[in-house]
């Protein structure tokens, strides 16, 4: 994949790589880290993904935490 698909292609990626197990869970870690761990323990996360990352156009967290954060007060939101 290329880093230069739209914005909206590029958030369809990552929510892939959100849903993604191999990669290790995705609750509570940010995409980077969750890439940069997987990357660690060798488990082959795509170079694109963190390529959207780099960029920095794309939201770092994982589809799961904005869904659980959603209905959350900003001022009482979980870290």
């Amino acid at each position: 994949m290329s880093p230069s698909l739209t914005h909206s292609a590029q958030e369809k990626e990552l929510l892939r790589f959100d849903m993604n197990a191999d990669y290790g869970p995705c609750i509570g870690i940010s995409r980077r880290d969750r890439w940069q761990r997987a990357k660690k323990h060798g488990l082959n996360p795509p170079l694109h993904i963190k390529d959207y990352l780099d960029m920095g156009h794309c939201n770092e967290n994982a589809a799961w935490d904005n869904l659980l954060n959603k209905d959350v007060r900003p001022d009482t939101k979980l870290k």
